[in-house]
């Protein structure tokens, strides 16, 4: 995907370490004050992240948040914040054990 940059690679992957827990907190934010579409524009922007990092289980419940922001429900978004906020502890757990870890 990167076609070998490692150096582009390690940027994506610190920036996305980075980035997650102010989008995380953001959707809090947001899932409170019953903001759907800012809530799908930040799903939408997860899901591409995690996408470029090949992070597929992020990815799909960023996918997951964006249909429910699209019906509406936050109930449903409210929980798919929490399944994020566990999966990126996860990914970062797993980064750390790896070469790509470096930062985390």
């Amino acid at each position: 995907r990167l076609m070998g940059d490692r150096k582009l690679a390690q940027k994506l992957v610190d920036s996305f370490i980075h980035d997650v827990p102010s989008k995380l907190a953001n959707l809090h934010e947001l899932i409170r004050a019953a903001d759907s579409a800012s809530i799908r524009a930040v799903a939408h922007a997860l899901k591409g992240a995690a996408a470029n990092l090949s992070a597929r289980s992020l990815k799909e419940l960023a996918v997951q948040m964006q249909e429910a922001a699209t019906r509406e429900d936050l109930r449903r978004c409210a929980a798919l914040a929490a399944n994020i906020q566990t999966e990126f502890q996860q990914f970062q757990a797993t980064l750390a054990h790896s070469e790509w870890g470096r930062n985390v």
